[in-house]
């Protein structure tokens, strides 16, 4: 089985799909702020992954399509854990 890992290009570092994930939903909670209704304090990221699942998703391909991120395929899980581990220091 093939597992994917994004490499940052300006640290070196590779990252889970899920890593990268959280790395947009704090981009998108930066840039529009909690959002407050009736009381209730929302994320923007969660608002959108939730809602538009499409929409989240495409917006995680633009982040990872930028000149910063390197898509890295891995055969099998123990190398795909081994590019994360290796590169993270652990």
């Amino acid at each position: 089985m093939t597992y994917t890992t994004y490499k940052n290009l300006q640290s070196g570092i590779h990252y889970s799909e899920s890593q990268v994930e959280e790395m947009l939903n704090e981009s998108i909670d930066d840039s529009y702020g909690i959002i407050q209704l009736c009381g209730s304090k929302f994320s923007p990221s969660r608002i959108l992954r939730k809602l538009d699942p499409v929409a989240h998703h495409g917006m995680f391909l633009d982040f990872t399509d930028s000149e910063e991120w390197e898509e890295v395929s891995h055969e099998g899980f123990e190398a795909y854990w081994h590019a994360i581990d290796s590169t993270q220091g652990r």
